[in-house]
């Protein structure tokens, strides 16, 4: 599950009820993130706060299934 949360600025992974990764969703520690990653050079990379997702393949065979989207 990805949890996006704008108004307490934290954003989080759970695997099998695990929580694997925690992170800002703006501010300036999110603009260092993105600063120092491959998406530095994408105008406006995370700053809208609706729309569309991403999912990312990185050139192997992936299959996604099951996809839910819903605000809670």
């Amino acid at each position: 599950m990805i949890k996006i949360d704008h108004n307490t600025n934290k954003g989080s992974v759970r695997l099998n009820g695990f929580t694997i990764n925690e992170f800002p969703v703006h501010g300036k520690e999110w603009k260092d993130m993105v600063k120092s990653s491959k998406f530095k050079n994408w105008e406006n990379f995370g700053k809208t706060r609706k729309g569309h997702i991403a999912l990312q393949d990185h050139s192997d065979k992936v299959w996604f299934r099951n996809i839910k989207i819903k605000e809670l």
